[in-house]
């Protein structure tokens, strides 16, 4: 389990890394060829190619199979879990999972602080709400779960009506884009990633893209309000300790770049649906390389990683025998339920083994099958059989664990007429 949330881990940490450098280096561009809007929508290739890369890819070829013709196909993949004790890796989740901890901590006082700082809330007019604190940094948006649009007890003062106006559909835009829930996306990210610097600064980039987006939205829906807008923005300035997952009016980022932007030509429909269509392509594409790379170049960064760590003396996974093994009967793969076979049904069983100091099952369990109940019997009793060669700590054999998947597939009629079964032994992770 260890080992595989360790893989988890990297993977993310590989992916957020190369997406947010590329997103970084090449955000000015975008945004000027794209507008605002897309330029921000494009950050949705790093939380889209996380989740692709956490479903199973296609299976790699097996590392050697044994060279049987079958109309029956039975591939065991390897998948060791972590033996007893202390391990680099466990040591590598620790530190991991205390830093994320420790700034999810640094977000939670950060945003509750700054809800104090608001003091009672006074509901104001058309469903917005009013500080009680003078000098509270607002407007703002607080909260994702239940969104208030939060004005400062001088709004009316400091504004006249058509830029109060604007001011609150300004927050009104980040509430139907969803954006305090982006915000909690990126957070959890962050944190995830709390040693990574690139993460760090993509995180600024992306609270400025967002306000810039939001910026661009409503001047669309408002193109001969710019001039009062950005008379609006100049009345705010810049301010320090907002809320982290809110949505402000005092933008964390420079307010020379909206401003900027109010005075450039807005795209016009055809360009920004080509825009859209664009970003949505590459969403798509990146959630796709991500997916089909996971198995081969992400395997090889974690395998290196994994073979350079240090450690303390002799230590291995516990493994199959090679597959001559089979041949004396200690590698059996299962046999196919006739009924199954005759009705042509494959699935998929989990095993969790657990194995002593001579390589010997001690415990067999089901972690997951499907069609439930089909393979179970066949597995369990297989898996009873098999020998392996124990998991080695400190130059000495120790019991262990591994999960070991079995797939079991019918091969096309064309290729053999024998039903004789054939197993496979894989070297990939799913």
């Amino acid at each position: 389990m260890g080992n595989e949330l360790l893989r988890e881990l990297i993977e993310i940490t590989l992916v957020a890394s190369v997406l947010a450098l590329a997103l970084l280096l090449a955000n000015g561009r975008l945004r000027a060829w794209l507008g605002a809007r897309a330029s921000y929508a494009l950050w949705l290739c790093v939380p889209a190619s996380i989740v692709a890369a956490g479903v199973p890819a296609p299976s790699t070829p097996p590392l050697f199979a044994l060279p049987l013709h079958a109309s029956l196909m039975l591939e065991l993949e390897m998948l060791p879990a972590p033996t007893a004790g202390i391990s680099w890796v466990q040591g590598v989740l620790t530190i991991w999972g205390v830093g994320a901890l420790l700034l999810a901590i640094f977000f939670w006082r950060r945003q509750r602080r700054y809800v104090r700082s608001l003091g009672p809330l006074l509901a104001g007019a058309n469903g917005t709400w009013v500080s009680s604190h003078t000098g509270a940094q607002l407007p703002a948006v607080v909260g994702a779960w239940r969104p208030r649009i939060v004005l400062p007890e001088d709004f009316e003062q400091r504004h006249d009506a058509a830029e109060r106006e604007l001011i609150v559909a300004h927050e009104r835009m980040h509430v139907a884009r969803a954006d305090p829930w982006a915000n909690l996306v990126a957070i959890a990210l962050l944190c995830v990633n709390w040693f990574n610097p690139l993460l760090h600064l993509a995180w600024r980039r992306f609270r400025r893209d967002q306000e810039l987006a939001c910026d661009a939205s409503l001047m669309a829906r408002h193109p001969a309000s710019r001039k009062r807008y950005g008379m609006a923005m100049l009345k705010s300035q810049c301010v320090e300790g907002l809320s982290p997952s809110g949505c402000h009016w005092h933008s964390p980022h420079p307010l020379k770049e909206r401003v900027v932007q109010l005075g450039r030509t807005p795209p016009g429909q055809m360009r920004v649906r080509a825009s859209l269509l664009l970003v949505f392509a590459v969403v798509a594409a990146a959630a796709y390389a991500a997916w089909t790379m996971q198995p081969s170049s992400m395997a090889t960064a974690i395998s290196m990683l994994e073979r350079t760590a240090p450690q303390p003396g002799s230590t291995a996974p516990a493994s199959f025998k090679h597959a001559a093994a089979e041949s004396r009967g200690e590698m059996a793969p299962p046999a196919y339920p006739q009924a199954a076979f005759d009705d042509q049904v494959t699935g998929r069983v989990i095993l969790l083994i657990d194995i002593d100091e001579r390589g010997v099952p001690s415990q067999v369990r089901i972690e997951h099958s499907e069609p439930q109940g089909v393979f179970d019997t066949v597995a369990r009793q297989a898996a009873w059989s098999w020998r392996f060669t124990p998991a080695v700590e400190n130059g000495s054999a120790v019991a262990s664990r591994i999960r070991v998947p079995i797939r079991f597939e019918l091969d096309p009629p064309a290729r053999s007429s024998s039903p004789v079964p054939a197993v496979a032994f894989a070297g990939s992770r799913r």
